[in-house]
């Protein structure tokens, strides 16, 4: 696994940073003084997971550079820049403050994908081979030179609602956004270690969505905490999720012919609508299991141009080998200020269809059942062919240990109705 998650000093302790330091450096190539780069978000218990995974490290011979507060993305770029052996990431992507979790990325700057075995730990070395720290203050200046070098149209006349989710965008999205030429308005961008995506950000959107009507902002903006998603508002306050954005890119970049053999990678949760799109547009849809390590993965082995979720996170490998939230914001603001377009007329050329989803609360030792239960399987095969097409049902088990039914279709009532109906027969069943 890439991404060791948990509720601080419960399910990730220092103890277990420490010990993870210890096991990363066991899975290098060579044990002589690997070179291992440390960013991380905004969280309050980001500096004790930091001191307690950087004294891992040095204890079995590492050298570390500490980045401070960067972008999670950013540490794809940065590892390859630094020439680095490996970096690491001490984030949570849609989490509170209470969560945090350690993210690595290989020497290509790729998220690491192999198998990590918490047993077999390197050696602790002797006194005068333990590694040693350096801190490197000024890496966010290479990052936002990087980001500045993707850019292709100025944001001249753009009003732009910008929520930071008060995290590592906090200060350089709105700054970018504003060197390119556009008016930002910012919200939920001061940062105090314990209001990180709380209730903001691209998981609860609904400030932003009031917040661009009353400003009178062309378009709003929405990222996450440690950076790798986004997604959009229109002038009119709806939201533009991540298929979408998929959708609006990948025609714009058919139509350039920048589209790596007509494809696109999307996830098996992706909305029909994405597809539908698509294929009017002779685009091919692939489709994967909804996890990070797997969209990259898949995107990067098989250079297909774009991918992504609904949920924001969207990778452009020519770019970066992992979804990076603030390249992607760009891209969408430059195919917004050339096509001449209101955000919602644009947005309505992807097709989507209405989805809703709602949470059942389960036992943990059921959080599978659903999956052999006769009853739910018939529920759910029923209203997938009554859809016929024209939309989808699936239920998940989501990173907080509910169970998630997300159903999309034309009729906006219908599908928020069941949608219910198939939550509380969930919670009546295994709860």
């Amino acid at each position: 696994m890439t991404t060791f998650r948990g509720i601080v000093n419960k399910e990730l302790t220092p103890m277990d940073a420490f010990e993870l330091g210890r096991v990363l450096v066991s899975l290098l190539p060579s044990f002589d003084k690997p070179k291992i780069i440390i960013g991380r978000d905004a969280r309050v218990s980001g500096d004790m997971i930091e001191c307690a995974l950087t004294a891992g490290l040095l204890s079995v011979g590492a050298d570390v550079v500490l980045l401070g507060i960067v972008p999670t993305p950013a540490m794809s770029h940065f590892t390859k820049l630094y020439e680095a052996d490996a970096g690491i990431s001490i984030c949570d992507s849609d989490g509170l403050y209470n969560y945090n979790g350690v993210v690595v990325f290989n020497k290509d700057g790729c998220l690491y994908n192999g198998s990590i075995d918490v047993e077999k730990a390197a050696p602790l070395v002797i006194s005068e081979e333990i590694g040693t720290v350096t801190r490197k203050n000024d890496s966010i200046f290479d990052y936002i030179s990087f980001v500045k070098s993707t850019v292709t149209s100025d944001l001249k006349g753009i009003k732009i609602a910008v929520d930071c989710a008060n995290g590592v965008y906090s200060i350089i999205g709105p700054d970018i956004f504003e060197d390119l030429g556009a008016t930002v308005f910012a919200i939920n961008n001061s940062p105090d270690g314990k209001n990180i995506n709380l209730d903001c950000g691209t998981t609860n959107t609904e400030a932003l969505q009031k917040f661009v009507v009353e400003s009178g902002a062309d378009v709003g903006v929405a990222f996450n905490g440690n950076g790798d998603k986004v997604i959009f508002v229109d002038e009119q306050g709806n939201v533009i999720d991540g298929d979408s954005i998929i959708a609006i890119c990948a025609i714009d970049m058919k139509n350039k012919n920048q589209l790596n053999d007509d494809t696109i990678l999307l996830t098996t949760n992706s909305n029909v609508g994405i597809i539908n799109s698509a294929s009017d547009n002779e685009i091919t849809v692939l489709e994967t299991v909804a996890d990070h390590e797997s969209i990259a993965d898949e995107i990067v082995s098989n250079n297909y141009s774009i991918g992504g979720e609904q949920s924001g996170y969207i990778v452009f490998p020519e770019h970066s080998a992992v979804s990076d939230g603030l390249i992607t914001a760009l891209k969408m603001l430059c195919i917004y200020k050339n096509s001449g377009k209101y955000m919602s007329s644009l947005a309505s050329s992807a097709n989507i269809l209405p989805h809703v989803s709602v949470k059942a609360k389960v036992k943990p030792e059921n959080i599978d059942a659903y999956k052999e239960d006769p009853l739910i399987v018939a529920e759910l095969r029923q209203l997938n062919d009554d859809f016929n097409g024209n939309g989808k049902a699936v239920i998940f088990a989501d990173d907080d240990g509910n169970i998630e039914v997300a159903i999309e279709g034309e009729d906006l009532e219908f599908i928020t109705n069941r949608a219910q109906d198939l939550a509380q027969l969930l919670e009546l069943k295994f709860n």
